[in-house]
């Protein structure tokens, strides 16, 4: 079987990628968020080192980039819908396109990734960290601490991706009511909480292929492979 790095080398060489990684987003800031917020990135930087699929020697680690964003004027406690259209911006900025000169398609339109999901680390998350630090046994820390993973395009906009418009068009439109998050009532409201010893590779090799999100969502406050026995290597 094909293990997550051998895909992932595959997804990049296809566009000429040099470089792979979620962009992070720091939307939490109060009177110890600065040494939270640093233990917080530490933790999933050794969880990459560590896990067993890389290990910190194959080659495609040297090519993880952490690129974060936590200026705190520009982003002091925004919500998702905020971060995404932030996110949004730098996909179509100079600054990202800089990042990948060898790449054969225009980067704001890339389907990989690094230009379709990013990570947002708000206070649920930095709160997270801090309960599984302190309540969790370390074989279960992972399991309990999450971050969030936020879509750049709205659900139905990848739906309209991947489903015949007449097939669709023919079926009876039922609308449901969900209960409002942040103020969205969508069933899929475009992001969600991933335990962080699934981010890297296995969440970020999934999501290569955007119409995977509609196997990797799970409406919050539930976190992802929680309630369907979700396999983050069965994509």
């Amino acid at each position: 079987m094909e293990t997550g790095p051998a895909k992932l080398e595959k997804f990049m060489a296809s566009c000429e990628h040099g470089i792979w990684g979620f962009v992070i987003y720091r939307s939490a800031y109060g009177p110890y968020s600065d040494t939270d917020f640093s233990a917080f990135i530490q933790h999933l930087k050794e969880l990459v080192a560590e896990c067993d699929e890389i290990n910190g020697k194959h080659p495609i680690f040297q090519k993880l980039t952490w690129t974060i964003f936590e200026d705190r004027n520009q982003l002091e406690n925004l919500r998702h819908a905020q971060i995404k259209k932030m996110f949004d911006q730098w996909c179509c900025s100079g600054s990202a396109a800089s990042g990948q000169p060898r790449s054969l398609h225009s980067i704001h339109h890339s389907t990989l990734a690094r230009y379709q999901f990013c990570l947002h680390v708000n206070q649920d998350s930095l709160d997270s960290f801090n309960n599984a630090k302190s309540e969790s046994p370390a074989l279960s820390f992972e399991r309990t601490a999450f971050v969030n993973i936020v879509a750049r395009r709205f659900p139905q906009d990848i739906l309209e991706e991947y489903v015949d418009e007449e097939e669709y068009d023919d079926e009876e439109e039922v609308e449901d009511t969900y209960p409002a998050l942040e103020g969205n009532t969508d069933a899929d409201v475009g992001w969600c909480k991933t335990p962080l010893d699934s981010i890297y590779p296995s969440s970020y090799v999934d999501l290569c292929r955007n119409e995977n999100w509609f196997h990797f969502y799970v409406s919050p406050p539930d976190l992802v492979g929680s309630r369907h026995g979700v396999s983050y290597d069965s994509f």
